[in-house]
């Protein structure tokens, strides 16, 4: 391989390393960054949301359960924290 093309291959590999860390860098004047004015007051605290009483909950009709022995029921859930998560296989 040629002194030059050597030369060439580790400008190209200090460029990009170059780049890549100007890239990471916070700007050096915060004013630059596009975004929400720093000095408008932010609300920290959103309005409740008023929700209908759509009534009590129907019972959970499922066969097949992962990580449980049984089927599951709203009463035997009754007073528990629950997660419900959706998905499907496929």
């Amino acid at each position: 391989m040629s002194s030059i093309a050597s030369l060439l291959r580790l400008a190209a590999v200090w460029l990009a390393a170059g780049l890549t860390l100007a890239g990471c860098t916070s700007p050096s004047n915060p004013q630059e960054v596009s975004g929400p004015d720093q000095s408008e007051s932010v609300p920290t605290r959103l309005p409740a949301a008023v929700l209908p009483d759509l009534g009590p909950a129907p019972d959970i009709t499922n066969e097949v359960w992962l990580n449980s022995d049984q089927p599951l029921n709203l009463e035997a859930l009754h007073g528990k924290v629950v997660l419900v998560e959706f998905w499907t296989f496929g």
